[in-house]
């Protein structure tokens, strides 16, 4: 992959959604080269675009996460099962566990003890 659409996903990656102004500005291109990359890196599935114009953002498609790894107690994964939902930046709507992992590990937070905390604080608010 070429410097520039490098440079824009390390961006992207660190500054979550961005417009293409916001893209043009950091890297230095104009418009129409941008959005040539931008193209790119939307055919080659790394990245997607959600909004309409005027406003229109850039987001990374979804790492790939390995959910296997991950075992709540029986208790706190049927807590998670039946409560939690997340809705992606890109409008996508998860529940349960998945989703649960997914979230945790896109704010860098270890599932395991996450799950515990949120099973003791939904314990405690549904008394």
């Amino acid at each position: 992959m070429k410097e520039t659409k490098q440079k824009i996903i390390k961006y992207i990656e660190k500054r979550g959604p961005v417009s293409a102004k916001e893209l043009t500005d950091y890297i230095g291109i104009s418009k129409q080269a941008m959005f040539v990359h931008l193209k790119t890196l939307i055919e080659k599935d790394f990245i997607y675009k959600i909004g309409t114009p005027p406003k229109v953002f850039y987001i990374l498609k979804e790492k790939t996460i390995d959910f296997e790894d991950v075992f709540f107690e029986e208790e706190i994964r049927n807590v998670i099962e039946d409560n939690f939902l997340f809705i992606t930046p890109g409008g996508e709507i998860k529940e349960g566990t998945k989703a649960f992992i997914y979230w945790c590990r896109s704010n860098n937070l270890e599932p395991i003890k996450t799950g515990k905390d949120y099973y003791n604080t939904l314990k405690k608010y549904n008394k």
